[in-house]
């Protein structure tokens, strides 16, 4: 949990130079000089990834040479490391859709070191919730949407529906990239323990839970967090270049009626000139008659 706290840093980082550029108008400069939003976005995700190999490579490293045995035993290095740079990834993508919400580059840092500090403190919450018998359903891991509104209309009489809406939440915490990378390294870590406490909320008998053999790459552990972050960093930059097209799209128009207008009223005042010279001269001509 410290590790991923200190990540939280991360985004903060992002998020400033991005309003930044936006706020005193030099991504604007960027554009209107011939710059893509497809080209600023991906060399934007670009840099930041290159940025961020830094303190990723450190903590692995930090991780293998110190010897962490909870998250390199039983072959679990690979997917530390793995977890390491797809939060970095996802991160960074999911930043750029939240600079969207700013107009101040020093308010976007602070709310957003305040959000995913609070998403590690939601890691912790849910944590306890999957420990507590009565509240572990309602941080269900497994299941899905569908089957969530199917089992919702079959005991609605009995509050299932209430129920069935709390057993997807994990769903929605793990689109938070500091919650998947936490909930990976905290399984990873408790790897020799989810024997003996994943009897999936009781519905599993204990002495069969036991005997059950986790990998670190199985969904149970951190595979459902890398598949999250994959699919994460994907969507939010897919997101983030749409918003951007789309707010370009919309531009054009304004703009277009903008110059539509300026010719009127410049050959108004060059007619009026004209007219002006014109009388002028005749005024002249006839004076020097």
């Amino acid at each position: 949990l410290l590790i991923a706290i200190a990540f939280a840093f991360v985004p903060a980082s992002f998020v400033s130079f991005l309003v930044k550029e936006r706020e005193v108008n030099a991504k604007h400069q960027q554009l209107i000089s011939g710059v893509s939003i497809l080209a600023y976005w991906l060399s934007t995700f670009a840099w930041d990834v290159c940025n961020y190999i830094i303190p990723c490579a450190c903590s692995i490293a930090v991780v293998y040479f110190f010897q962490v045995q909870q998250l390199i035993a039983h072959g679990a290095f690979p997917a530390t490391a793995l977890l390491f740079f797809g939060y970095g990834t996802s991160v960074a993508a999911s930043t750029y859709v939240m600079s969207y919400f700013f107009k101040s580059h020093s308010a976007a840092q602070n709310v957003v070191l305040v959000i995913n500090l609070l998403v590690f403190l939601l890691l912790i919450v849910s944590s306890v919730m999957s420990a507590i018998e009565s509240t572990c359903e309602a941080n269900q891991v497994r299941g899905c949407l569908a089957g969530c509104f199917v089992l919702a209309a079959l005991t609605s009489l009995l509050g299932g529906a209430i129920v069935c809406l709390w057993q997807v939440l994990s769903y929605f915490f793990k689109l938070l990239p500091g919650f998947a990378l936490g909930s990976g390294l905290l399984h990873l870590a408790t790897i020799d323990l989810l024997p003996f406490v994943s009897t999936d909320c009781g519905k599993i008998p204990f002495a069969q839970a036991v005997k059950r053999k986790f990998t670190p790459f199985d969904p149970e552990v951190a595979g459902t967090d890398l598949w999250y972050l994959a699919v994460l960093t994907v969507v939010y930059l897919g997101i983030a270049i749409s918003i951007e097209l789309a707010k370009a799209w919309t531009r054009p128009a304004s703009t277009a009626a903008g110059q539509s207008q300026k010719p009127s009223i410049t050959c108004g005042s060059s007619s009026g000139g004209s007219s002006s010279s014109s009388g002028g001269s005749s005024s002249s001509s006839s004076g020097g008659s």
